[in-house]
């Protein structure tokens, strides 16, 4: 009988996970919102220009993707990282050729 109890209970840990796990992942609207914004910043702010935008905020959004289970999470916890690891964190990311066209 106590067989059962833990069966019962393992499925129940389980399958609750399950579900907060789809309850926090990403959005395709957080996602589309990352991508924009990070468009924006490659434009105007970093100027790596219109042919490395795309590239530079695809693999942006994969690596906080992969990192994140969430916008949330990745805003709270990359507002409290210094430069140095933000760097890091995007370096494989940034264009080896600064293409402005």
């Amino acid at each position: 009988m106590k067989k059962y109890h833990y069966i019962i209970i393992l499925i129940f840990i389980f399958s609750c996970k399950s579900k907060n796990q789809s309850e926090i992942s990403w959005t395709d609207k957080e996602k589309d919102q990352v991508f924009k914004q990070c468009i924006d910043y490659a434009y105007t702010d970093a100027s790596i220009g219109e042919n490395n935008a795309s590239d530079y905020c695809y693999c942006t959004l994969d690596k906080l993707v992969d990192k994140y289970n969430n916008l949330t999470e990745a805003t709270e916890d990359l507002a409290t990282r210094n430069n140095q690891f933000l760097n890091d964190f995007y370096s494989h990311c940034i264009p080896s050729s600064n293409d402005n066209n």
